[in-house]
């Protein structure tokens, strides 16, 4: 006999969830479908009582919000100063500093180094295509570099036919395999 009441009793509660759950899922239903009204209620407020002196009387409410000229005071301080004042009258009290130019020293001239020399191009296939070899004192058998690559803390920016040309910083120098003619 305890066995049938045990089960009675889970078979009401379940039932009782299972009604729980359905007026709410229908409450949600409805509140999502159904209308809603959000249009600005007139005269919500009563309008404002000021007195005399312009000042607004102990109780008495703001009417109308959304005039921006009741509200021209509070927007006219600052939200996010601890004194809310407006920044131009702390300004008047504070000395003007002139603005301090501040020059920048010239780049220094990065001499190019005696030692490197441009001994040969080499031409392959593939992804880089052009290299230089070029001997320095560090690597006096030479080295095969290409487009990008560092040599003595210069970079190569390109490989022509018979010259290279680096840079470091905003200088460039032209490495040429052939003494010119008029050097």
């Amino acid at each position: 006999m305890s066995r049938s009441v045990s089960s009675t009793k889970s078979r009401l509660g379940t039932a009782a969830l299972v009604l729980v759950n359905a007026a709410l899922a229908g409450g949600f239903w409805f509140a999502a479908n159904g209308a809603i009204d959000i249009s600005p209620i007139k005269d919500a407020l009563p309008a404002r009582a000021e007195n005399p002196n312009g000042n607004l009387t102990s109780g008495s409410l703001v009417g109308n919000v959304s005039d921006a000229t009741t509200l021209s005071g509070t927007l006219a301080r600052p939200l996010f100063r601890p004194d809310r004042r407006p920044a131009s009258s702390t300004l008047k009290s504070a000395a003007i500093v002139p603005p301090v130019r501040v020059q920048t020293p010239p780049e220094p001239v990065a001499e190019f180094p005696k030692d490197i020399r441009l001994v040969g191009i080499v031409k392959t296939s593939g992804k880089a295509s052009q290299r230089a070899l070029l001997r320095t004192g560090e690597a006096p058998s030479g080295q095969l570099l290409g487009v990008g690559e560092m040599v003595a803390g210069w970079r190569i920016v390109s490989i022509g036919q018979d010259e290279i040309l680096l840079e470091t910083g905003k200088q460039r120098h032209t490495l040429s395999m052939f003494a010119k003619a008029d050097q």
